[in-house]
């Protein structure tokens, strides 16, 4: 799971993405997490999710690290509000 920054959260920004983080469980293998705010998911992940987790605020690093990872049988989810164009890391994996 390839997770962005919520944007336009405000002052509720750090509280939301930790938020987001708590709801992520052990059904998801990795969280990847890009932008400035995102980085807070990984701080409410809980003892539910058991795998693996980074964070990134370089686009190409991140791009790099899930050419590494994939293979055929890799699924991945991308969320994240518009403005962060995570479209661009789907492009170029693509």
């Amino acid at each position: 799971m390839v997770l962005g920054d919520i944007l336009e959260l405000g002052d509720f920004s750090k509280e939301d993405h930790k938020r987001v983080g708590q709801s992520i469980d052990s059904s998801i293998d990795e969280v990847l997490t890009y932008g400035e705010e995102s980085k807070y998911i990984l701080d409410g992940l809980t003892d539910n999710f058991a795998g693996k987790s980074k964070h990134f605020i370089n686009q190409e690093e991140l791009i790099d690290d899930l050419k590494q990872e994939l293979d055929e049988n890799t699924i991945v989810l991308f969320k994240a509000s518009r403005g962060i164009k995570l479209e661009e890391v789907v492009n170029q994996l693509v």
